[in-house]
């Protein structure tokens, strides 16, 4: 997965460079669609010869340089077209930068200083890495979560079910009778099973914590009275970052339950942003710690006042070099952004151009009359 600090590594390390970004998707269902990436590639770098036909020669050599070393690259690495998506990054003198992409791309071409980022937003949008546990009353099985729908096992913790209690409870030393007062052996029995799965669940819970830094969700799934359980040991300040999912059967397999989990954090995820885009909204109209709409949120990228910035699905598909420029000056100025989608992104069409941005400070008044 292409990650958000790769993200940022792309946009620093080529932004004073001239390169060929080109961007590949070449899988379809479709057997009469599987070659048109070709023909829509070879369209995209005859459109680029177009466009520095009336520039100087060194130029026009370095472009045809670079789509010889791109065409190199593909006769060899032809294998690696079988992924949702490819990105290129070429110099006259060699393939600088390639990978898969874990989100479908369009098939575009750009010759400029510094790469094409808007197509890599969905990607590095998805977040961190999240932890998952899958619990039922004697185990609790750990697994990494990559999103957009990968799920690695890392490990099984389980319980001993097999508990003595009479060893427990002491050998009996004399007659037992019906006034007798204290805990029998199913007591203990009982008491002992749930302090074990109690350390159990701490434990995992624990290692998930861990697992999930500072930023990755905790998925807690498997059956629903051990997923309870398990959420008591969640501290309080990790609720926030917690989903349940109930009534997962503890034998499902990866597949399926990477589905699961995806759909959870999605859900979540689109709640979340309705939320802090809402919120920004709000804090715009009242002159706040929030901005609406393409100048306005362009003007405070350069004066370091923003924190986050928030692009809709529409505005990085409708306006990709808008987007390039608007994503480095946000990495430049050390704020976060990203792509957002669903109905907070409607949102976000239809109040603020598809751009709006949390601040680090209120608006003064005489500011956002110059905005």
């Amino acid at each position: 997965m292409l990650s958000y600090r790769d993200l940022t590594h792309l946009a620093t390390d080529y932004r004073e460079r001239q390169v060929l970004t080109v961007y590949l998707h070449t899988t379809s269902e479709n057997p009469a669609e599987r070659n048109m990436w070709q023909a829509e590639l070879d369209h995209a770098l005859d459109a680029l010869r177009a466009r520095v036909k009336g520039g100087n020669h060194a130029e026009r050599t370095n472009l045809e340089k670079a789509i010889e070393q791109l065409r190199q690259w593909v006769i060899m690495r032809r294998s690696a077209l079988r992924s949702p998506g490819v990105v290129v990054i070429v110099s006259p003198e060699e393939v600088l930068y390639a990978a898969p992409t874990d989100t479908v791309v369009p098939n575009v071409a750009t010759w400029s200083k510094g790469i094409h980022l808007a197509p890599l937003l969905r990607s590095a949008s998805y977040g961190e890495p999240s932890a998952v546990l899958l619990v039922d009353g004697r185990n609790a099985h750990l697994f990494r979560y990559e999103p957009p729908r990968l799920v690695e096992r890392l490990e099984t913790m389980s319980t001993k079910e097999d508990i003595d209690a009479e060893r427990n409870l002491g050998a009996p030393t004399g007659a037992f009778h019906r006034g007798t007062r204290g805990p029998t052996a199913a007591d203990e029995a009982d008491r002992l099973k749930m302090a074990a799965r109690q350390r159990l669940y701490a434990d995992a819970v624990e290692k998930a914590i861990s697992l999930a830094a500072k930023e990755g969700w905790v998925v807690l799934t498997g059956t629903t009275r051990a997923v309870t359980a398990a959420r008591q040991q969640v501290p309080s300040p990790m609720l926030a970052r917690t989903i349940t999912v109930d009534h997962v059967d503890i034998h499902v397999s990866d597949f399926e339950l990477a589905q699961a989990v995806t759909r959870a954090i999605a859900d979540r995820e689109m709640q979340r942003d309705r939320e802090l885009v809402r919120e920004i909204l709000d804090e715009h109209g009242a002159r706040g710690k929030g901005v609406a709409g393409l100048e306005a949120a362009r003007a405070l990228l350069e004066r370091d006042g923003v924190a986050d910035l928030l692009l809709s699905e529409r505005f990085v598909a409708g306006r990709p070099e808008e987007t390039d420029e608007l994503v480095r000056a946000a990495i430049g100025h050390g704020a976060t952004v990203r792509q957002v989608n669903g109905e907070a992104a409607a949102d976000m069409d239809a109040q603020g151009e598809g751009v709006v941005a949390r601040l680090r400070y209120n608006m003064p008044v005489g500011e956002v009359a110059t905005l």
